[in-house]
């Protein structure tokens, strides 16, 4: 039996009302930058946001409830982490557990919404593995497997003959 503990899943704050019309000048992307970065900050990332706000209207949550809820909505999800400033967030964080299930429209709805976003953080993440991965002393390094080399080369080499993959970072 394994189990799954989400971190930070309103992504620093991203996923909550704050951002919806831009950066706030009090936000911790403002002030702080360690996590959150203002040039990555795009006008798709808030067009994503409007559009996972007005699927979670339609489903009677706030933005956050629904971010919430969509980790909360796996079954081995045995805890999620919050962080909270004011203890309204508390209370409404503590509201998405009145609706964690999502049909099957909704849950498409969300991976378009997402799915662009999605698709340039995966290949990000894939070229920062793919440098991790050019030597065996990086490879040892950053603690990666043979294995895992392995299978990051098949995956590359499917990329390149055209087929659709989907990285699994193990």
């Amino acid at each position: 039996v394994m189990g799954l503990i989400c971190f930070s899943p309103l992504a620093q704050g991203l996923l909550s009302d704050r951002y919806l019309e831009g950066i706030p000048e009090d936000s911790r992307m403002m002030k702080d930058g360690r996590y959150l970065h203002r040039e990555d900050f795009t006008e798709e990332k808030r067009q994503m946001l409007a559009k996972l706000l007005k699927i979670a209207e339609e489903r009677g949550q706030s933005l956050s409830e629904m971010a919430l809820s969509w980790v909360l909505r796996d079954k081995s999800t045995t805890s999620v982490l919050v962080g909270v400033s004011k203890k309204e967030q508390l209370w409404e964080n503590v509201k998405a557990l009145e609706n964690t299930c999502f049909t099957a429209e909704e849950e498409e709805a969300v991976r378009i919404a997402t799915a662009l976003s999605s698709e340039k953080i995966r290949r990000k993440r894939a070229r920062k593995t793919k440098k991790l991965c050019s030597s065996k002393k990086k490879r040892e390094k950053a603690g990666l497997s043979s294995f895992f080399l392995l299978e990051f080369k098949i995956q590359e080499k499917k990329r390149r003959n055209g087929e659709k993959l989907r990285v699994v970072l193990k």
